[in-house]
């Protein structure tokens, strides 16, 4: 029971004046006097007066009694005495859990999520039902679904409508934000003592959490409604595959499979590509034990890559997946060159580069005078040259880079003395590339949708070539125009949740983070690797000019722990009698009016007379 409109403090403050007021008025005289009067002609005929005796006794103390009584339940009536819950006040949090455990199937065939809905919904007719109540969704980002209402059918349509997701659960942070948001309803301090009016904090799930979540400290009222044990589960918790730049027709792909059953399972796993069946592995796997299969798959081409398990457990969402490979890069270049033997070594060090003398993407010329829609020019001739050529010179010695640019990544030499160059001209909008002390000898171009790098010298010159300058200069450039050409690629098929990926040191503007639906998501960098957050299936996509990574949040992901309940946690449903809370002020302030009424008819009715006085004397 409690008081919820006053505290007992205030309560006390507020009944003792009050008794003890009454308690004195009833210690005064109240004998009748003798008055000498002018006439008794308007004065009623009563009997003698008793002879005044001072006392020092209660009068009339039945009268005080009920004039006590009827102080006390008024007092009572405005305090809003309740029945219920000790000193629990009207907020409750209830915290439902959302994560992926959720989505296992009983025997029934109903999941968890349909058992733990029913259960919110009992315990929220359980509960007062002037006291408001809120909702909170549990799984990896706690939040808030219903604010603190008295609306009961808003709150049941919100728990109606709750569905399980694919994360897992961080049991600390879904109790911390009900904690939270019960002190701060009530108006006390977060950091400060459990206050009178606190109420309960009700989690209602499986208790399947994430590794590392559990609670170091639980909220007070804690009360833990369990829903029916998660059943036997064997299911792929990572299927990723992985290509590099230097062989693109080879996919090195691993499945990580997990037993999460009481017993030793022997678990097949069946891996298809592009409709066609590759093979099947058999693993023996102990009580919530996981093991990584990995094999080779040979393709240029793209294709879905599909694993799945045989198995009919309780948890089908993680028995298949599919990966959707893109085909391997492709580069057809047109050389316009003298000297193709030469240019052997730098075009065969990336197996995505072939030459051609049709359809090609890009174009390379090479002292070429027949290279009008060339991309890339190498030493070019003054007559053909995009750029004009100031002049000629011998023995120039390269003094700067420009940096940040794509093409002059990672070049620094200064050393570096070639046998000749030709001295450019840049337009106002072009980038100079390279410099010497006697004028640019490089630089980048873009316009109308096209890109131009041109070389006023010749990149198989042996002071470039036979140095790591010449080979480095190439790539840049290949890759500028083609950058998938030099990218790993990374396909990977996991759980939603905190993503962390190694991204290396490239610049912010070096990096892109998309999603094919259109929201581009939110990132941070946190030195060398790059992290962000979905909690909701869906495929993230990061590219840096080395990496191709494809994420692919498609994986449910069930707590691998289990919250190990302490004993002073409340347990189970109540009882609705238990916790409602009967609301008495009505009848509290009809009955002490009732008391009042029956003190007066009693004690203080004016038509209760005595015997007249004695003439010429009036009684007062």
């Amino acid at each position: 029971m409690g008081l919820l409109n006053l505290t007992l403090t205030q309560f006390l403050a507020v009944l003792l004046p009050v008794a003890a007021g009454l308690v004195a008025l009833y210690f005064y005289d109240r004998s009748r006097r003798r008055v000498r009067v002018s006439s008794l002609r308007f004065w009623g005929r009563r009997s003698a007066p008793p002879v005044a005796q001072r006392q020092r006794k209660i009068q009339q103390p039945w009268s005080l009694l009920l004039q006590l009584l009827a102080a006390l339940l008024l007092l009572l009536a405005m305090a809003d005495f309740r029945w219920g819950l000790g000193d629990t006040p009207r907020h409750h949090a209830i915290v439902l859990d959302g994560s992926a455990a959720m989505l296992y199937r009983t025997a029934s065939g109903a999941s968890a999520m349909d058992q733990a809905r029913q259960s919110a919904l009992v315990y929220l007719d359980a509960l007062p039902a002037g006291d408001p109540v809120a909702l909170i969704r549990a799984d990896a980002s706690p939040s808030v679904v219903v604010g603190f209402t008295a609306d009961r059918a808003r709150l049941r349509q919100a728990i109606e409508n709750f569905d399980a997701g694919w994360t897992a659960l961080r049991l600390d942070a879904a109790l911390e934000l009900g904690r939270t948001s019960l002190f701060l309803a009530i108006g006390a301090p977060i950091d400060g003592p459990t206050p009178e009016t606190l109420g309960e904090t009700a989690y209602i799930g499986s208790g399947r959490i994430e590794p590392g979540s559990e609670p170091a400290s639980q909220p007070p009222f804690l009360r833990y409604i369990a829903v029916a044990e998660p059943g036997d589960d064997v299911g792929i918790v990572r299927f990723a595959a992985s290509r590099r730049p230097d062989q693109p027709g080879l996919w090195q792909v691993s499945i990580e499979i997990l037993n999460d059953s009481a017993a030793a399972l022997p678990i097949t796993a069946t891996v298809d590509f592009a409709g066609r069946r590759l093979g099947e592995r058999t693993v023996q796997l102990a009580p919530r034990d996981s093991s990584v299969v990995d094999f080779r798959i040979r393709t240029t081409g793209a294709g879905t890559l599909e694993a799945s398990l045989e198995s009919d457990d309780a948890l089908p969402d993680n028995n298949r997946v599919a990966l959707d490979l893109p085909a391997a890069p492709h580069l057809a270049t047109a050389l316009l060159t003298s000297r193709p033997a030469a240019w052997q070594a730098l075009i065969g060090a990336n197996p995505a580069i072939t030459i051609t003398e049709s359809g090609a993407a890009l174009t390379v010329a090479d002292r070429s005078s027949s290279s009008a829609n060339a991309q890339v020019w190498i030493d070019p001739l003054a007559a053909d040259s995009p750029v004009e050529i100031l002049r000629r010179v011998n023995r120039p010695r390269i003094t700067a880079w420009a940096p940040g640019h794509p093409v002059t990544q990672g070049l620094r030499e200064t050393d570096i003395r070639l046998s000749a160059a030709s001295i450019l001209a840049p337009a106002p909008n072009d980038v100079v590339l390279v410099e010497t002390s006697e004028g640019p000898i490089a630089v980048a171009r873009v316009g109308n949708d096209q890109r131009q790098v041109i070389l006023g010298f010749d990149l198989l010159d042996p002071a470039a070539a036979g140095r790591l300058t010449g080979p480095l200069l190439f790539a840049n450039i290949i890759s500028w125009f083609a950058p998938e050409t030099f990218q790993s690629v990374d396909v990977e098929a996991r759980p939603p949740g905190v993503l962390q990926l190694p991204i290396g040191s490239y610049s912010d503007s070096q990096i892109a983070v998309d999603a094919p639906a259109g929201v581009s998501p939110v990132w941070l960098r946190h030195g060398d690797e790059l992290r962000l957050f979905r909690s909701s299936p869906g495929l993230i996509r990061v590219r840096t000019p080395s990496q191709d990574s494809r994420i692919s949040m498609t994986l449910p992901a069930p707590g691998r722990a289990v919250w190990d309940v302490p004993a002073t946690v409340r347990r189970g449903i109540p009882d609705s009698a238990a916790i409602s809370s009967a609301v008495f002020w009505p009848w509290m302030a009809l009955l002490a009016v009732a008391l009042l009424f029956v003190d007066w008819r009693l004690f203080g009715d004016p038509t209760r007379q005595a015997a007249a006085p004695a003439a010429g004397e009036a009684l007062s």
